[in-house]
Parts: C-alpha cells; sequence; structure tokens
C-alpha cells in the first residue's frame, strides 16, 4: 500500500472511531427500539409523551415516505439522539461537528447507519419528522439534492393529518405560483424574473 493510501484509510479510521466515540455518551440513560430506529434520550422515554407519540408513528413516519415516493424499504439503522436541554445538545454536537452547534436539529449519515440529533422544546416533533425524513432519504437513495432533500423533509415534518390542508408552508406556495402564473415581462424588465425562481443569486 502506498503512503498516501495508507494515510487515507487511517484518517478514514480515526474519522470512524471518533464518530464510534462522540456517539457514546454516559448521559444516556434510556433507550427504545422501533423496527430499525433507535432512540437514545437523556430522559425517560415512556415518560414523555412527546417522544412516546414520536416512536410510535415513526413506523407509521417511514411507510408514508415511502409509498409517496415508491422508495424501496431497508433496514440501515437511524439512531435518535435526544438531549434534554440545548446546552447539552450544543456541547454534545461541538465534538462531532462544531459548525453546525447553533442548528435546532442534526442529521449525519455515516456509511453505517443515519444519526438524529436533537434537545426538547415546544417544537421538537417537528424537528424530529424533519431529520428523521432525511435520514430516511439517504438511507433509501445514494444521492439526493439538496433543494430536493430540504423540500420533502418540510413536507413531511408536518403531521400526517395537516399535510395536504393544513401545511404551514402552504400558503407561501400559493403565493409563489400565483406569482409565477401570472407574471409577465414588461418591456422594460426584459430578462428579469419572478423573484421566487429567480438563478442570479438575488
Amino acid at each position: 500500500m502506498t503512503f498516501p493510501k495508507r494515510t487515507i484509510c487511517v484518517a478514514a479510521l480515526l474519522v470512524m472511531a471518533m464518530s464510534l466515540f462522540a456517539e457514546s455518551s454516559d448521559s444516556w440513560i434510556d433507550r427504545q427500539a422501533a423496527g430499525r430506529f433507535q432512540m437514545r434520550s437523556e430522559i425517560p422515554i415512556r415518560q414523555s409523551k412527546v417522544l412516546s407519540n414520536f416512536m410510535h408513528s415513526l413506523q407509521q413516519h417511514e411507510s408514508d415516505i415511502s409509498a409517496t415516493l415508491r422508495l424501496r424499504q431497508n433496514q440501515k439503522p437511524i439512531v435518535i439522539n435526544v438531549f434534554q436541554s440545548r446546552r447539552s445538545y450544543q456541547d454534545f454536537v461541538t465534538r462531532i461537528a462544531p459548525g453546525e452547534k447553533e442548528r435546532r436539529a442534526l442529521f449525519i449519515q455515516s456509511e453505517t447507519h443515519g444519526s438524529v440529533y436533537a434537545y426538547l422544546h415546544a417544537d421538537v416533533m417537528t424537528d424530529l419528522r424533519h431529520e428523521t425524513t432525511h435520514a430516511i432519504l439517504h438511507s433509501s437513495l445514494p444521492f439526493v439534492p439538496l433543494w430536493l432533500d430540504e423540500g420533502l423533509a418540510e413536507y413531511f415534518e408536518v403531521a400526517r393529518a395537516n399535510r395536504a390542508s393544513g401545511n404551514p408552508h402552504l400558503r407561501r406556495t400559493k403565493l409563489d405560483a400565483r406569482l409565477i402564473l401570472t407574471w409577465r415581462p414588461q418591456p422594460h424588465e426584459a430578462g428579469s424574473c419572478p423573484r421566487p425562481i429567480c438563478d442570479d443569486g438575488s
């Protein structure tokens, strides 16, 4: 094995080892599995209505995504890590992705499994659905464009009963669609386009 290849292999092993070390934490006091999903939490899962409801809905959530997008389900593990507070979440995320600690939740895909990180707050259920959607998509597809990845995650982050009619993103989508459909270029606007579909960096 040449020196550059050996260096790359060693670096890859170090990254894997650091990832495994980062995911091992003495703060997890409870674990619960649902199919290929495993939740690790800093609080008792069964004592949290939000976390219990989320775990009970996980397999239906995956079925909805798979049926809507015609994805083939697989058994790659998805680990969902829930922190008791924003501070403990940020302390932990700093160890594995320092530049992302200000995000409210996070998804990271490795070669062996997907990992979701979130902390308890008023809208944590939305965050968990959003990041778990990323995990399901990336475990089933070799590549997902960012615009599609985020669009699908925003769609499926909404509770199942509200996705079609009560979706909070629906009003903005309708406004953008109306603007696109009704916009007509004026003589002094040659080469311009309505803002929602501009691709000129503005």
